[in-house]
């Protein structure tokens, strides 16, 4: 793999998105980049250059490790198992050639000296958090004993422990070196609390860095750092814990508290029902995924007064917007509790092209966007459809419908409907769009082009290297549940 490639498959561009300083030395140290030249320091100044510079220097050759780019791509897919960008660049595991038969028995084939899961064992550490010095540690005891250093790797780590996977090491040859990463770690950091224990398991777990939970009054939540091992049930049964009270989940006919389920919400907005009693991995839940919380009865589980009050809430919030901005227009289907909203604004942004594979039409255009709360809402997200031409990845030029992906990563709808109104005006003035997914196949081809970043630079949009730039860094406590 060379830098063209990671270029061409935009894996140079999610690496810039995801990776976080922490996460970024961790990889850096794993695959032996000399730490005198990491410079980590000003790492989310541009995030873009600095994996370029790291990509650039590896491919030069000036590392004893090789200039193959494969090396820092294995080890960043480890580190984000999930991500759909790196996966499909991931390299299927070779076909093991079946085990000829032993021409006579075996001998001291224990299950203690056999390899196990594919010739992976592990090593979990407890009661240090130094991921590099227990690396460290790791690899110069691992030399000692004549095993490579680069068969010691960082399967995942957090604030519980740090999970060590051992590449072709028997679970006695992992036992010792677990009993000498103990005895050293403790006299390097005068600490008794440090263990190190061997973990056999044919599941390697790793973290999801982010899930969206929505609960049934559309209220948008993130919970961080979240264990793929973690029951699914568990992520419902802590939303409710500590966001709710009865009043939501109300009861059933039989006057006993109604149960939760909980769903997958896709991008196209359909729903697949979860098995509480399976993990997040044997759900296939994935980072960056949306679950519901949702009462077990969708028929008549709303409250009617908590659909009038959103309702309600909606329509204040709206009013407000309008009120505030003297140029966008609102009509309603009724004038106290509306379920249809016309939105009319003003805004420079890129009519389809007059030509099929030309460029778009860029001009100051009258911009009308219908907004519809279904009957099921505060449970299900409303939907917006442009009723004007408009040229936008997100979306579609048939039906106008905008892509709920990118309005539920990037509109807090639990919070204010004011803010979906100046959404939709920034994504007709391109400050909010996203070229990997959407409706427009041919926006998101042109968006995506020098000419494209050009023209939408032109009429005061956002670039992609100025999206980059203005990432956040997401939390990295365990488990903690904020409202977003």
């Amino acid at each position: 793999m060379n830098v063209q490639e990671m270029i061409q498959g935009k894996i140079l561009d999610t690496m810039a998105q995801v990776i976080d300083s922490v996460n970024a030395r961790i990889i850096l140290e794993t695959i032996g980049y000399p730490r005198a030249q990491q410079n980590i320091t000003n790492y989310d100044i541009n995030r873009l250059s600095f994996w370029m510079n790291v990509c650039q220097s590896i491919e030069n050759g000036q590392f004893s490790f090789g200039n193959d780019l494969q090396i820092l791509f294995d080890v960043v897919i480890e580190r984000y198992p999930t991500n759909p960008v790196f996966s499909a660049f991931q390299e299927p595991p070779p076909v093991p050639p079946p085990d000829p038969e032993p021409s006579r028995p075996i001998e001291n084939d224990s299950s203690e000296n056999r390899r196990v899961n594919g010739g992976f064992s592990y090593i979990l550490v407890q009661g240090l958090t130094n991921v590099t010095q227990i690396i460290d540690t790791a690899q110069n005891i691992a030399q000692d004993l004549g095993q490579p250093r680069d068969s010691v790797g960082l399967a995942f780590s957090n604030p519980e422990g740090v999970l060590l996977s051992l590449q072709n090491w028997t679970t006695v040859q992992a036992s010792q070196l677990s009993n000498l990463m103990t005895r050293n770690l403790r006299n390097n950091n005068n600490s008794t609390s440090t263990q190190c224990s061997v973990s056999n398991t044919e599941f390697r777990d790793f973290l999801i860095s982010r899930l969206f939970v929505e609960g049934p009054d559309q209220a948008r939540f993130e919970i961080n750092d979240v264990r793929a091992s973690t029951m699914t049930g568990e992520i419902a049964q802590g939303i409710i814990a500590t966001q709710y009270d009865d009043k939501v989940f109300g009861k059933d006919s039989s006057g006993r508290n109604r149960q939760a389920v909980i769903d997958k919400i896709s991008e196209d907005g359909s729903t697949q029902r979860l098995d509480p009693e399976k993990t997040l991995h044997d759900n296939k839940i994935q980072d960056g995924d949306t679950l519901g919380v949702s009462p077990e009865s969708t028929a008549g589980s709303i409250h009617p007064q908590i659909r009038e009050e959103a309702l309600a809430r909606v329509r204040s919030q709206v009013v407000n917007f309008k009120n505030s901005h003297s140029n966008f227009k609102v009509q309603a289907n009724t004038p106290n509790k509306p379920t249809e909203y016309l939105f009319q604004f003003i805004a420079k942004s890129f009519a389809p092209p007059s030509v099929p594979g030309t460029q778009p039409q860029k001009n100051t255009m009258e911009h009308k966007v219908f907004l519809v709360l279904p009957p099921e809402f505060p449970m299900k997200a409303p939907q917006a459809y442009w009723q004007t031409p408009i040229f936008h990845p997100n979306v579609s030029p048939k039906t106008g419908k905008v892509c709920l992906g990118e309005l539920e990563d990037n509109y807090k709808p639990g919070l204010n409907f004011g803010d979906l109104c100046q959404l939709l005006i920034d994504i007709a003035k391109y400050k909010n769009y996203v070229v990997s997914e959407g409706y427009n196949m041919d926006a998101q081809e042109w968006a995506d082009t020098d000419d494209g970043q050009n023209a939408i630079k032109s009429i005061g949009g956002v670039t992609i290297l100025q999206k980059i730039k203005n990432i956040v860094t997401p939390s990295t406590r365990k488990f903690q549940i904020k409202r977003v």
